[in-house]
């Protein structure tokens, strides 16, 4: 009896090792297994958020080339109307006055100042400000930037921002990047995108800002301002004041104070 119970005991001892044994690896792989899938999720999630960001700013991207691409079938239309309007507009010409030859009479320029239809609050600098006639043929055709800043200065805003996107994004290093920038904003500005605007001008004013800087801060101020955000607004144009105290823009910033 106690032979055979000793050998029950040594074959129930190992039984219950064998089983042990074959339960040890099937524990481990437990253990191990849904780490493993865990860590394949997250970098099937981490891929999916790099996919989604990709996505967004693609979709940020075509946003902003569809509402260039609509202002400029807009300027289009503008023009062609504008340029309807000039046929039918008397052409006006200089007398000459008696004695002073047979020269032939002068006909005046029928356009304006880009920004004075506007109610511009301030002079954008020199290096931007047109300096002719809009309306007045160029004695030269241009060509690369300068037609982009003809257009400009011609107040063809929708043209000019198509323009000036398109060289920014090729030329990102140019030594006319800033002055580009510049025109890019103001183009958004004049045509009353001034959340655009807005982010233009910031990009220039972190770029460094150059000479553009005073007006890009002030141009900055009054795009918040005119979206509703009055204290954004009344920093920035402190900020001119005591950044640019003797320039034209600090003035003006003086004045959009006073009115807040």
């Amino acid at each position: 009896m106690w032979v055979r119970m000793h050998r029950d005991g040594r074959r129930m001892f190992a039984l219950g090792a064998l089983a042990l044994v074959l339960l040890l690896p099937a524990c481990a792989a437990q253990q191990t297994g849904p780490s493993a899938e865990l860590q394949q999720t997250q970098a099937q999630l981490g891929e999916m958020q790099k996919t989604l960001a990709n996505m967004n700013l693609r979709l940020e991207e075509l946003n902003n080339s569809v509402f260039i691409l609509q202002e400029s079938t807009k300027a289009n239309r503008d023009a062609i109307r504008d340029l309807r309007g000039d046929l039918d507009k008397p052409t006006i010409y200089i007398t000459p006055e008696p004695g002073a030859g047979s020269a032939a009479p002068i006909p005046l320029p029928q356009g304006g100042d880009a920004h004075a239809h506007l109610g511009a609050p301030y002079t954008p600098p020199p290096s931007v400000v047109p300096s002719a006639p809009q309306n007045a043929a160029p004695t030269t055709p241009k060509t690369g930037f300068d037609a982009i800043e003809q257009q400009f200065r011609g107040g063809y805003y929708g043209l000019a921002a198509l323009d000036l996107a398109t060289y920014l994004a090729q030329n990102p290093g140019s030594p006319k990047a800033l002055k580009a920038r510049y025109m890019l904003a103001e183009s958004y500005y004049q045509l009353g995108d001034f959340s655009m605007a807005a982010r233009e001008f910031g990009l220039l004013l972190s770029a460094g800002g150059g000479a553009y800087a005073p007006a890009a801060t002030l141009r900055s101020a009054q795009c918040f301002l005119a979206q509703g955000q009055g204290s954004k607004a009344k920093e920035l144009f402190k900020k001119v004041v005591s950044r640019y105290p003797e320039s034209g823009e600090a003035r003006t910033a003086e004045q959009e104070l006073a009115k807040l």
